[in-house]
């Protein structure tokens, strides 16, 4: 059962990683095509097209390459800055409230949700229920 499961991930895997030289060879390739309508359209004497896609060239094969910093990386450094942390849930929680008054819940379901989230120690975020709601 072992050997199936990891035949069958290496297989998985195998067609992804087809699946994405594909699509950057796709997209690369419509670069490349708008590039060279772009300049036989502007100036065709000077072939600036060709630069220019060398350099895109050489900055994905960079980053795919692993040079700078990725997404993950970023993502992860915002997150355990609490100032960051925090305002992210501020604005969810303003964001939540807002949508929940239009819907003539009021801030009711902005609590339910930080609560069904895991979120109990958030909920001051979001004002305390209105009187007529909370019976």
């Amino acid at each position: 059962m072992e050997g199936a499961r990891s035949s069958a991930n290496r297989t998985l895997k195998v067609v992804g990683f087809g699946l994405l030289a594909f699509a950057i060879t796709i997209l690369a390739g419509g670069i490349w095509s708008g590039l060279v309508v772009a300049n036989l359209q502007s100036s065709p004497a000077v072939p600036w097209s060709v630069p220019v896609m060398a350099l895109l060239l050489w900055l994905a094969w960079s980053y795919l390459g692993g040079r700078g910093e990725r997404p993950a990386d970023i993502r992860m450094q915002l997150l355990q800055n609490s100032g960051v942390r925090d305002r992210c849930r501020e604005v969810l929680a303003k964001e939540i409230e807002k949508r929940a008054e239009g819907t003539g819940h009021g801030k009711n379901v902005g609590h339910v949700l930080l609560l069904l989230l895991g979120e109990e120690d958030q909920t001051t975020a979001i004002s305390e229920p209105s009187p007529e709601y909370s019976q």
